[in-house]
């Protein structure tokens, strides 16, 4: 995806692999556009490229992926 909003990004890789995600919604609030272009990468791979540059990290267990602020 080009420019796409993380929210919008998540929501596509939910569609895609059937994960769940854990999130407060205040936590996309300020997040940057989204651009990247991945063809047959792992599931952590997209993740961390998905969240790249962003004031937010993720968590998986099992099927369920949480979003949580970064560390300071």
């Amino acid at each position: 995806g080009r420019d796409a909003s993380l929210k919008n990004m998540i929501e596509l890789v939910r569609m895609r692999t059937g994960l769940h995600f854990f999130y407060d919604v205040s936590l996309l609030q300020d997040t940057k556009p989204v651009s990247i272009d991945l063809k047959n990468a792992s599931i952590e791979t997209t993740l961390s490229e998905i969240f790249k540059g962003q004031l937010l990290t993720w968590v998986m267990v099992e099927k369920t992926v949480t979003i949580i602020r970064k560390p300071v």
